[in-house]
């Protein structure tokens, strides 16, 4: 078997894992985190802050609302470098994306041949494998780690438009929203929700005013989701992410992914994308079998 048709099941363990939050199981913590990222419940606010400081502090949600992309869709190209376990794996693909519709990853092979998929919507998770013509569609309401924590599209929406939210709500949240405290040139932001079984944490800074990391964090300290935006480009007159490293700890089983956009471009005439499987030719999977495959 050709070498990039061998990265399939890997590569389906990292999306399904990324977006089922299997992780949630282990019962340790992952001992090595980045430098860069803010540890969830250690922002302290400093004592020396001036007064110009905290009347922009005040004001952070709605400065980085000011960054929100208001097309309706936004397509490119990435590249993909994968770390799951021992094993680095590298791809290419595409990203298309509807707001409040759908996300969609497409997996290619010679960059041309697309051997896997990936689409989230408000109702459901998507995975195909085009390759071995399988696939696993579940509704949020059924994939019992999402639905326990109170995380759905909503929150993997904000991810990848990179932009703020408030869980279980929809629409542009304000300064309201959310508590503030400050480590340094960085503000940190968590939404005023009770959330028994996750904690969700915004950090941006002082100088750019954009979101530069979202972590979700069980209450357990189990499992652990960072997102980490590294840099940006220029797309409809505002920043977006060009560099977006996403990574999951939950003790002894790690998953990292960098995701490298380019080409991007704005698509307001964006028609349906979401996948159908063509009846007969796929075998449809169900969550046990996949996370299965994970584990072996």
């Amino acid at each position: 078997m050709n070498t990039p048709f061998r990265r399939i099941l890997p590569l389906l363990g990292f999306l399904t894992a990324l977006f089922l939050l299997a992780g949630c199981r282990s019962s340790k913590r992952a001992a090595r985190e980045s430098a860069e990222q803010v540890q969830p419940g250690s922002a302290v606010e400093t004592s020396d802050e001036t007064g110009k400081n905290k009347a922009k502090q005040s004001l952070v949600v709605s400065l980085l609302n000011q960054n929100r992309q208001s097309v309706r869709g936004i397509r490119g190209k990435t590249d993909l470098s994968l770390q799951v376990g021992g094993k680095k794996l590298s791809a290419s693909g595409t990203l298309k994306m509807k707001r409040d519709e759908i996300i969609q990853l497409s997996v290619t092979a010679f960059g041309l041949l697309e051997i896997a998929r990936l689409e989230l919507t408000p109702e459901y998770l998507f995975i195909q494998d085009r390759y071995n013509k399988r696939y696993l569609k579940e509704s949020w309401s059924k994939i019992p780690s999402l639905k326990q924590a109170g995380i759905d599209f909503n929150a993997f929406q904000s991810l990848f438009w990179n932009e703020l939210y408030v869980p279980g709500r929809t629409g542009i949240p304000s300064d309201n929203d959310y508590t503030q405290r400050r480590i340094g040139d960085k503000v940190c932001l968590q939404p005023k929700v009770e959330q028994k079984l996750v904690e969700c944490l915004f950090v941006t800074n002082d100088d750019r005013n954009l979101l530069q990391q979202t972590t979700l964090t069980t209450s357990n300290k189990k499992f652990r989701f960072d997102g980490l935006c590294q840099a940006w480009s220029q797309l409809n007159g505002k920043q977006f992410p060009s560099i977006l490293l996403l990574s999951i700890n939950s003790g002894s089983t790690s998953y990292a992914a960098e995701f490298t956009f380019t080409r991007l471009q704005t698509d307001e005439q964006m028609g349906s994308i979401a996948s159908s499987v063509p009846e007969g030719r796929y075998t449809r999977m169900n969550l046990d079998e996949i996370l299965k495959q994970i584990v072996h």
